[in-house]
């Protein structure tokens, strides 16, 4: 989705450059929701929410409003088929 928006080429100012900044925060912000302790690993679930939902948010705020339900229903699939 981070790809898409990008090369719609929408270009009120520079929007490319705020979602690389989006994706640059939500990456590092779920980077730190994943710990790792006695060789298990937790909050993948939790980074995989955080960087759907940027996503979405990119995606509604760039005019894509018929792509960000599609989003939407694809993150909700993706989470409920995900183990904690």
């Amino acid at each position: 989705m981070w790809v898409a928006i990008r090369a719609v080429g929408i270009d009120p100012g520079n929007p490319a450059s705020i979602i690389e900044g989006l994706a640059t925060g939500v990456g590092f912000i779920g980077g730190g929701a994943v710990l790792q302790r006695a060789r298990r690993t937790s909050g993948t679930a939790t980074a995989e929410s955080l960087w759907a939902t940027g996503a979405v948010g990119a995606a509604a705020v760039s005019g894509l409003h018929d792509v960000a339900p599609i989003l939407i229903i694809v993150m909700f699939l993706a989470c409920a088929d995900s183990r904690p």
